[in-house]
């Protein structure tokens, strides 16, 4: 269903083009027809040539096939596209709006009467004025003596307690730790470059430069702590002289000092 065919019925040439064949072969198809002839042979020169789609096939193609039906020979259809098209079909059939069952539906508000002796509030539409009246009530049941009204604005809860007949205590106060100070978080006063000895006359050795000491760290300028280093133990840590140093990229230096602890 994907391809081309040919059927050479002698006197004529048929170039059956499928419904699933691409734009290449579907443009190849006579070419190739004419080639076959031209290879058939000098007394086939001449043979007519013709081309047929599926689905439109002339009878005097479908003869040459024995029990012919043209129901199967239907252009093939995507069972997927086919699906979303009954689909679409079947949503363009439906009406535009359906009514909810529920539109003639609508809510009702209970009228409940108040307590005797209670004032009804006008503003009747809260859902929760008579929750709010017999809050009240509950209130009032037990008058609070002096003290609790003048405890009531720090704990609103205790005389409410007292009236149920609850005992309320006064949770105990969290205890406060003082926390010590950490000598160690405060940060070390930073040097001052006018203490920074000059590296070409005073030398440190390798092993005072990488411990970081604070009398160290006071006298050496941290961007040339590698030439604090003697001559000679410079070549012996870093491989190479002083003036080879010198000659390298600043990121080739910087590389090597963070190398062995001197950055």
């Amino acid at each position: 269903m994907d391809d081309v065919y040919l059927l050479d019925v002698y006197t004529e040439l048929f170039a059956w083009v499928g419904p699933e064949s691409n734009e290449q072969e579907k443009s190849m198809v006579m070419g190739l027809a004419q080639e076959y002839i031209k290879s058939a042979g000098a007394d086939r020169q001449g043979t007519s040539i013709t081309k047929v789609e599926a689905g439109k096939e002339p009878p005097h193609f479908t003869c040459h096939f024995l029990g012919w039906d043209h129901s199967q020979a239907q252009v093939f259809e995507d069972p997927y596209e086919m699906k979303m098209r009954e689909l679409e079909d079947k949503r363009n059939s439906m009406p535009a709006e359906t009514p909810s069952p529920f539109s003639n539906v609508q809510l009702k508000r209970r009228e409940t009467t108040s307590s005797p002796g209670v004032k009804e509030s006008s503003q009747t539409s809260q859902p929760f004025a008579q929750v709010q009246l017999k809050h009240r009530d509950f209130n009032n049941s037990s008058a609070p003596t002096p003290e609790e009204k003048g405890n009531s604005a720090a704990n609103p809860f205790a005389i409410k307690l007292k009236s149920t007949g609850f005992k309320y205590e006064e949770p105990p106060a969290p205890e406060v730790t003082p926390v010590a100070s950490n000598p160690a978080a405060t940060p070390a006063p930073e040097p001052d470059p006018a203490n920074y000895v000059d590296h070409s006359t005073t030398k440190f050795t390798y092993a005072e430069l990488k411990a970081r000491g604070p009398e160290i760290e006071a006298k050496v300028n941290p961007v040339f702590r590698h030439m604090y280093l003697s001559d000679q133990e410079f070549e012996q840590i870093l491989q190479m002289p002083k003036s080879q140093f010198e000659t390298l990229k600043k990121w080739k230096q910087d590389d090597l000092r963070r190398k062995v602890g001197l950055f």
